[in-house]
């Protein structure tokens, strides 16, 4: 029934649909399939309804006074989801992609440690780490465009920056190859005082300067920027932009992998004649074009920087959507910043501790850091186990990673976009959701229990025929002691299926071409008739790859069912001025406790497995050969303790929630709102605190809150 107070709001000609009640709103909203309908049709309605200085304070798309009414275009959700989602296509086919592919050969070209470009790598997220919380926290009250484009010039600037070297450098001069035959009259050429004449490793500040560009500027993009989306959309079609918007961050790293070993096939001074070269791709001297890549990320990163300094500070029709608003919030979140900056730096301690005692937020933080812990270990080293466990080569397992990691990556997305939209679900329902699909993924882990035999390699777990190994080097024997082998791990495998460190290990003096195979020949170590070695590791018998593809695959996809549901959960758990600075926190720490420990939690689990190390002048240590039963169960204990720990906090996050007094009134049947409904028509009026509903109805309900929007809207236009 209505109030009071509500006909009065009627009789003034307030409008049904700015009613702070859910319902409603949500009754009278058509829910259009079409992506681009989204806020298109909410603009045109607002703009027409809005006089001249209301449009004003909206908003339209340009550059200071250049505001043109073409580009008005743009100015909606889609636009600023279209080019929102060029910057991340940019930003993660860079970081994730371009930066990987391309450190070995940055270490070759520049003469860096694997310790230096180990750095180069993660300074990255270091950067990001340090400045995200004042990012989120003062970005949430500004103009989230302006802080995204002005990082979007920060990250252009930063990947042309790490492509300067190439061009302030003489002409790269590849060396010689070492010595792979066995050489009786030789001697050792191993030197470890050879100098960098051209102290190219001076370059290494470069790249660290790089990386934090790189870091600072992609400090908005994944929380301003989804923050914004969340604002002017409708609560429904938020997570089906979230998923679109996720899919293509996680899609185009796998490009920058592809892009980038396309690039590395180039020679890296392109002018010059290849035919000229005594090297190619496959030498290990060659040096590819690893800077293409960072010309081309850089230079779209700086054009799509302008397109999104002309978005406004809200979108047209952004008030109308905050009225549909039902407030999900943790009891005792609310916070409101003061104006100015002064306030707002005073405000930011207890900003800061408003999120912290929030029960199911930091329960939610702690889950979804063991979910990124689990997914960057798995990113970083999921090649490498492939590569070990089926001997396969760097390059089949890095794509059949890819075969697995893209799809899954775009289906989990989207998928668990389509489910929160289709089902409507409230922060419980999403927590619920999150909860099935990391049972279903934590049960696919236990494929890594099984595991392949470990491939027979001379003298570290099969001695070598004569039955001798030197004191000093476990893959010296007689046959090869003579030789002055370099330790240059290049793996031959014999006839008896066992796995050399290199031809010379084996003793071969001889080389010819079968087709693409290499051959090594009169190899002293091989007894009998057949003394040949073929270049490469042994193949392996073990069947289990198409099982662990599948398996893995299920895993990685019900991981990534619970990208969008968890950060649509962020953003409802805590008060709605806090959404930005609630995801920069988590993103800090999904840094501190996920993404940065994971890789080198299991890199020192892994290295227990190592049977064979390579040690260079500098003393950093290579592990070529692993152990496969203790590689596959270190895998499996560090991913299920992940696991166990997110599904608790996941539990943890659903148990504490109490949300707002407003939600809790939510409680009513759909029978019970059919017929408020219709006495509510009948009365001239809507009764705001009767029709408070829980968002997370069924489908059926919202069909029947559907089916009333026309008499509601009817009523409002006659009044």
């Amino acid at each position: 029934m209505a109030t009071e107070s509500d006909n009065r709001a009627f009789a003034e000609g307030e409008e049904v649909g700015s009613t702070d009640d859910p319902s409603v709103t949500m009754a009278t909203e058509e829910d259009s399939d079409e992506l681009g309908d989204v806020t298109e049709t909410s603009a045109e309605k607002g703009r027409a309804d809005l006089e001249d200085d209301d449009i004003a304070e909206y908003g339209n798309y340009g550059w200071f006074s250049f505001r043109p009414k073409f580009l008005q275009i743009l100015n909606n959700s889609v636009g600023f989801l279209t080019i929102l989602s060029i910057f991340a296509a940019a930003q993660s086919m860079t970081v994730t992609g371009l930066v990987y592919v391309s450190i070995t050969t940055i270490e070759r070209r520049f003469n860096l440690t694997s310790l230096k470009t180990g750095l180069i790598a993660s300074m990255y997220d270091i950067s990001g780490m340090v400045v995200i919380i004042f990012v989120t926290y003062f970005g949430e009250q500004g103009n989230k465009p302006v802080w995204i484009g002005t990082g979007a010039i920060l990250f252009g600037l930063g990947s042309l920056l790490f492509a300067m070297p190439h061009f302030t450098t003489g002409a790269y001069e590849p060396g010689s190859t070492e010595a792979e035959f066995c050489n009786i009259n030789g001697t050792s050429s191993e030197d470890c005082s050879i100098a960098d004449d051209e102290n190219l490793s001076r370059y290494f500040g470069v790249f660290i300067a790089a990386q934090c560009l790189h870091g600072l500027g992609a400090a908005a993009l994944y929380t301003l920027g989804q923050a914004y989306i969340d604002e002017n959309l409708p609560a429904k079609k938020v997570p089906k932009y979230l998923g679109i918007f996720q899919a293509v961050a996680s899609f185009f790293p796998a490009l920058g992998f592809v892009f980038g070993g396309a690039f590395l096939s180039i020679y890296t001074d392109i002018r010059t004649d290849r035919s000229t070269l005594d090297i190619d791709p496959s030498s290990p001297v060659w040096v590819g074009a690893w800077w293409l890549g960072f010309i081309l990320t850089g230079s779209v990163s700086l054009i799509s920087s302008v397109w999104v300094l002309g978005f406004p500070i809200e979108l047209p029709g952004q008030a109308e959507i905050a009225k549909t608003r039902m407030n999900e919030a943790q009891q005792g979140s609310e916070f409101t910043v003061r104006a100015g900056f002064g306030n707002s730096l005073m405000d930011f301690p207890r900003a800061a501790w408003t999120l912290l005692k929030n029960p199911p937020y930091m329960f939610l933080n702690a889950g979804v850091s063991m979910e990124w812990l689990i997914l960057a270990a798995i990113a970083v080293f999921g090649p490498k186990f492939l590569e070990n466990q089926f001997s396969l080569p760097s390059g089949t397992a890095a794509v059949i990673t890819g075969f697995l990691v893209v799809p899954a990556t775009l289906i989990g997305c989207l998928v668990g976009a389509w489910v929160i939209t289709r089902y409507d679900l409230n922060f419980q329902g999403q927590i619920k959701f999150c909860f099935a699909s990391l049972i279903v993924s934590f049960l696919s882990m236990f494929v890594f229990a099984s595991y392949c035999p470990t491939m027979q390699f001379a003298g570290v777990n099969v001695p070598y025929k004569d039955g001798y190994v030197a004191d000093d080097s476990n893959v010296t024997s007689m046959c090869n002691v003579g030789c002055y082998c370099e330790e240059k791990f290049d793996p031959v495998c014999g006839p008896d299926d066992v796995i050399y460190y290199s031809a010379c290990h084996a003793g071969c003096a001889g080389k010819k071409e079968d087709g693409d195979t290499t051959i090594y020949t009169d190899c002293l170590c091989f007894p009998g008739e057949d003394s040949d070695a073929v270049l490469g590791p042994c193949e392996s018998s073990c069947k289990l790859l198409p099982v662990y593809g599948v398996f893995v695959f299920i895993m990685l996809t019900c991981g990534f069912l619970t990208i969008v549901p968890s950060i649509t959960a962020t953003f409802r758990v805590v008060d709605f001025s806090q959404r930005a600075f609630a995801v920069g926190l988590q993103s800090l720490m999904t840094k501190i406790f996920g993404s940065i420990p994971g890789p080198i939690i299991l890199g020192a689990l892994i290295d227990k497995s190592c049977m064979l190390w390579e040690y260079d002048c500098e003393g950093g240590g290579t592990c070529w050969f692993y152990e496969n039963k203790e590689f596959a169960h270190y895998t499996l204990i560090l991913i299920a303790s992940g696991r166990v720990v997110s599904l608790c906090c996941f539990a943890a996050a659903f148990i504490t929630h109490k949300p707002t007094e407003e939600e809790d009134k939510a409680v009513l049947g759909v029978d019970e709102v059919d017929v408020q409904l219709e006495k509510d028509v009948v009365n001239g009026g809507v009764g705001m605190d009767e029709l408070d509903v829980e968002r997370g109805k069924s489908t059926d309900e919202m069909e029947g809150l559907e089916s009333n929007k026309s008499e509601v809207d009817s009523t409002s236009e006659k009044l």
